[in-house]
């Protein structure tokens, strides 16, 4: 995957930048697709509310990760989700025009691209699902765990990681209450398997 990244003409097309504070809507499910957006700094919480009103976590997105990217390569005229900063954000934002002139222009990138695009935008999701049929306690460790892989301390000694978002967001990615998660979390930390400290983790 970091291979293509390093061929990625997107990083070259002319874009200009928003800035969202914490919890500010960047756009809705169903308005109609426009634009194309890349992570500068912050994160990002893809989500779609359901028939009686659940909200589902799709994703978390990070410095580097496209927004709509592969909705514009599949030809959607909509926003097939809603987006939500987490954090203070800055986003580049690239007409999708540009995109699919972009893509289109040579073959061999269209075949990275792709696979690039899918490997960023569906692992998070793919691996959270492979939790379901763990016990709660292994839900919660092995989704803290591939969380790691994208917010850990890659300098720090131990495994540890700040999460730029509540317990509340957690347990909406994990499937579980609140209230749960914390009972869980008070467990874990009695029997030495995490320490945690508001959003920062340490995997003992």
């Amino acid at each position: 995957m970091k291979q293509y990244c390093k061929k990625c003409i997107y990083k070259i097309l002319p874009y200009y930048e928003r800035h969202y504070l914490p919890n500010q809507v960047i756009f809705l499910e169903g308005e109609k697709l426009d634009l194309v957006y890349r992570i500068e700094e912050g994160y990002v919480k893809m989500h779609r509310y359901y028939e009686l009103g659940d909200e589902k976590i799709l994703s978390i997105l990070g410095p580097g990760d496209y927004i709509a990217l592969i909705a514009v390569l599949k030809d959607q005229n909509n926003y097939i989700a809603s987006a939500m900063s987490l954090t203070k954000t800055k986003l580049q934002v690239i007409d999708k025009y540009s995109v699919k002139n972009a893509y289109n222009s040579n073959d061999l990138f269209k075949d990275n691209c792709v696979n690039c695009a899918i490997t960023r935008t569906h692992f998070f999701q793919f691996q959270i699902t492979q939790f379901s049929n763990l016990n709660t306690e292994e839900k919660i460790l092995n989704t803290l765990l591939n969380l790691h892989q994208k917010f850990g301390d890659k300098l720090s000694n131990t495994k540890s990681m700040t999460l730029p978002f509540s317990k509340s967001i957690l347990a909406n990615i994990i499937g579980i209450r609140r209230e749960t998660l914390s009972r869980y979390l008070s467990v874990m930390q009695e029997k030495k398997v995490l320490k945690v400290d508001k959003n920062f983790y340490v995997f003992l």
